[in-house]
């Protein structure tokens, strides 16, 4: 049994009144989401996510979202136990947008207390070397 899912790209694009982290029911789990956007076309691109399967549902804390790219959970425990879910920049984009999700997921990270376990799940787009 998987207990904790993190998902990257679901496109599951929220409405603009709803609040920033949805769950929904997926039968023996639940699917937590910060919503995805649309590019110039309309598509739905990115949008992060956890899922949390119903026997662990109760020991959740808080879900949270950092910014479209990363969202953040928190469970009970001793020590508690915090699940960051990411999804980095394709290198097809800038840097500028590059160094702002690592800000960012660095900030995230430093932000968790030290006692905590920290886990993170994520697309992190990595290139092993040029052209790969």
């Amino acid at each position: 049994d998987i207990s904790i899912i993190c998902i990257q790209e679901h496109r599951f694009v929220h409405n603009a009144l709803t609040e920033e982290i949805v769950a929904r029911n997926m039968g023996t789990s639940t699917l937590f989401t910060a919503s995805a956007s649309r590019n110039k076309t309309g598509a739905a691109i990115r949008g992060v996510g956890i899922s949390v399967h119903a026997r662990i549902l109760p020991l959740l804390l808080s879900v949270r979202k950092i910014d479209e790219r990363i969202i953040v959970a928190r469970f009970k425990g001793n020590p508690a136990s915090v699940i960051v879910s990411c999804h980095a920049p394709h290198n097809s984009l800038s840097d500028d947008i590059a160094n702002d999700f690592y800000t960012k997921l660095s900030n995230t990270v430093e932000g968790i207390a030290p006692h905590d376990m920290l886990f993170i799940g994520g697309d992190m787009n990595a290139q092993i070397a040029k052209g790969h």
